[in-house]
């Protein structure tokens, strides 16, 4: 069996590197969330630092599953950090608008309609249509909610 490390000429086998990523995913189920994070982050490097890699292949798909677990964690601005830095390092917009509509939803949750709102408004381009309604839906909801207020 040929090693991925002949073929890159890199000293870690693919092996390893799929051992680690799931290695980081029992991290996970354990909530050890600050190691899993360390797991993708030395992944998204090795990836990067790689001699050939397959020109479809964007490592920083991983800042996704670390904005993923920051969000898992509470903090919703780590998150964000991470979904703008895989979007400004290619990550399919697609995958970065969900993100985004995720985050929107934890902060309707926490009751913060608004930050909701100004999330939306401030990535309105990744997805007008789907985030024009949720923002009417959202706009709708702080409405009521004014309406309910004593004056």
């Amino acid at each position: 069996m040929i090693s991925y490390s002949t073929l890159c000429g890199c000293t870690t086998s693919i092996t390893a590197r799929y051992r680690d990523l799931e290695r980081a995913e029992g991290l996970l189920s354990k909530g050890q969330f600050g190691e899993a994070i360390s797991i993708y982050q030395n992944h998204i490097n090795y990836r990067l630092n790689l001699d050939q890699r397959a020109s479809w292949e964007n490592p920083y798909f991983y800042l996704l599953l670390i904005g993923d677990i920051e969000l898992n964690r509470r903090s919703p601005d780590a998150a964000y950090v991470n979904y703008k830095q895989a979007l400004s390092h290619g990550v399919d917009k697609n995958l970065i608008s969900d993100r985004i509509r995720s985050l929107s939803h934890w902060y309707e949750e926490q009751g913060n309609i608004e930050k909701s709102i100004e999330l939306l408004k401030l990535h309105r381009e990744l997805d007008p249509l789907l985030f024009d309604a949720i923002l009417d839906r959202l706009a709708r909801k702080l409405t009521e909610k004014e309406e309910v207020l004593p004056s």
